[in-house]
């Protein structure tokens, strides 16, 4: 039955009922002292979800903030094994992002992984790199053919997510 919820869920636009069944595992909004940047943007069906934003403090990175759910996450919880929940909805954790960053070259190594498959929960993921470049900026570059990513499209399917475009091979 979960999953046939998960499916009616993934197949609509983004409303509000859907944002308040919505829960996000990290502090609501930008706090105080840290400046913004849009990193990316994660669209489905050709409409924004949410904002994938860098948060520096002091010209440093220290998180990213989504705006779905206003959430912030820190970098010390993107670098746990498990991540952080990007997106989770009817208890179904949908999209995380994971990874390392160098606080020297304030670049990293992260991955996304997304529900592929809701009814057995299976999971795909792939690589993505975090850039600096140099001036103050931040962008995702992808990992498997070195391309700046500005968008990333999520591909829904009856089971799950299918891939992100844009991102994924």
């Amino acid at each position: 039955m979960k999953a046939k919820i998960f499916v009616g869920l993934i197949k609509i636009t983004i409303t509000t009922s859907l944002l308040m069944m919505t829960t996000f595992v990290a502090q609501a909004g930008i706090p105080s002292g840290l400046d913004s940047k849009v990193l990316a943007d994660i669209r489905k069906a050709s409409k924004s979800f949410t904002k994938l934003s860098i948060l520096t403090k002091n010209g440093e990175l220290v998180g990213i903030h989504s705006t779905v759910g206003d959430a912030t996450f820190w970098l010390k919880d993107i670098e746990k094994n498990d991540g952080v929940v990007l997106y989770e909805t009817w208890g179904y954790k949908v999209l995380l992002l994971q990874g390392r960053l160098s606080r020297d070259s304030q670049e990293g190594t992260l991955k996304a992984m997304y529900l592929s498959d809701a009814k057995n929960l299976k999971y795909k993921s792939c690589n993505l790199k975090l850039k600096n470049n140099g001036s103050g900026g931040w962008y995702i570059q992808n990992a498997y053919n070195n391309k700046k990513v500005n968008s990333i499209n999520v591909v829904a399917t009856s089971a799950g997510v299918e891939k992100l475009e844009g991102l994924c091979p």
